[in-house]
C-alpha cells in the first residue's frame, strides 16, 4: 500500500506514521526514497506493542531505513522503537540536520561511546527514560484505584496520545 501511494507524497514535509503497525521498515524505506522534502517524521509506537512484538530484542530495520533514506530530517520521533546503539548511531551520523530527537521508551540503548554526548548536542532531545503527559506514564498508587487486592502498591501503565498537531 505504501509503495502504491508513496509517489504521490513526494512533496510532503511532515509525516506522522505513529501507531501504524502495518507499516514495516520496507514501507519506511519507500517513503524515504519518494519523500525527499521530508523534514519531520513521527514514528511513535505504543508502549505495550513495542515490548511484546519483539520480546525485548533489538530490531534495527526501521532505524536503518530512516538513516539511509531520510538524511534531511530536522525533527524525528521514534518513541518506543526497538533499535539499539547501532541504529541510533546510523541516524545521528546520516541525519546531520537533526534539531529535535525523541527516543522516549527505547530501552535497547546503552549509549556506548559518544552516543549520549551526540544526543545531548541536539537542540531538543528526549531520552529513553523521560516521560510527559502525552506519552507513557508510570506511577505508583497506594491503596486507591489500581492497587491489587492486598492493598500493596502496584504500577499503573497508561498510554495516551495527544490530539494536538504540530
Amino acid at each position: 500500500m505504501v509503495a502504491k501511494h508513496a509517489g504521490s507524497l513526494s512533496t510532503i514535509t511532515d509525516l506522522d506514521i505513529s501507531n501504524c503497525s502495518e507499516i514495516t521498515y520496507k514501507g519506511i524505506e519507500t517513503l524515504g526514497q519518494h519523500c525527499k522534502s521530508l523534514f519531520l517524521l513521527k514514528r511513535n509506537m505504543p508502549f505495550l506493542d513495542s515490548e511484546s512484538a519483539h520480546h525485548g530484542k533489538a530490531v534495527e530495520d526501521e532505524a536503518m531505513a530512516v538513516a539511509n533514506t531520510m538524511p534531511r530530517l530536522v525533527h524525528l520521533e521514534l518513541a518506543y522503537g526497538r533499535f539499539s546503539d547501532r541504529g541510533l548511531d546510523a541516524i545521528l551520523t546520516k541525519c546531520k540536520d537533526l534539531q529535535h530527537l525523541d527516543i522516549q521508551g527505547c530501552t535497547n540503548l546503552n549509549f556506548d561511546g559518544d552516543l549520549e554526548l551526540r544526543c545531548e548536542r541536539i537542540n531538543v532531545f528526549t531520552g529513553p527514560y523521560e516521560y510527559d503527559d502525552d506519552h507513557v506514564s508510570i506511577s505508583e498508587d497506594s491503596g486507591g484505584a489500581g492497587s491489587d487486592e492486598e492493598g500493596t502498591d502496584s504500577e499503573i501503565y497508561s498510554y495516551s496520545s495527544s490530539d494536538e498537531s504540530d
